[in-house]
């Protein structure tokens, strides 16, 4: 509710932000929250100068791996959950390849990914209500905009944070 120059009294729907992002993150699995990750990991490794690798791989199944022999490929994937190191499947499948130094392995530590999967939904929350409310027509300079947008910016910058901390190692066989 809120009130003119003349004094008469507006009311608008007003939303809990907060609590639509709760309901909107329990409703989310951890596979779409994956490709949530899957997307802007690629986005954000995307090579530019080309100089260390060409092509980059997002958790990709590892038939799906295929090395080329002029370039080299990133493949960043779900860190090891028993124990450390190249997970097994990535380490035979590179014992098994022709092009051995086509490949570089990115992974990480499994409980900053745990945190990275949460990150993602509340980043897929947010994206979706600030759609919502364009959709709604609603001004980029109401308050509640205004508080979404803010909102998106900092878990932008978490999600960013979060994907450094995740992604550390780098396998170079």
């Amino acid at each position: 509710m809120h009130t003119d120059k003349d004094g008469r009294l507006h009311f608008q729907k007003v939303h809990n932000i907060t609590a639509l992002i709760n309901n909107l993150i329990d409703s989310y699995s951890d596979d779409q929250s994956k490709v949530q990750i899957r997307d802007f990991l690629k986005d954000k490794f995307k090579p530019s100068i080309r100089d260390c690798y060409q092509e980059v791989m997002v958790f990709p199944a590892l038939d799906e791996i295929k090395l080329l022999e002029d370039k080299i490929t990133l493949v960043l994937f779900d860190p090891n959950i028993a124990g450390t190191g190249l997970h097994p499947s990535l380490k035979k499948l590179w014992d098994d390849t022709q092009y051995k130094n086509r490949v570089l392995f990115l992974s990480g530590e499994r409980n900053t990914m745990d945190n990275l999967l949460s990150i993602a939904k509340e980043h897929k929350a947010i994206v979706s209500i600030i759609k919502r409310m364009r959709d709604d027509r609603i001004r980029e300079d109401d308050p509640q905009f205004q508080d979404a947008q803010d909102r998106e910016t900092k878990i932008v910058m978490r999600f960013l944070s979060n994907a450094r901390e995740t992604f550390v190692k780098l396998y170079y066989p």
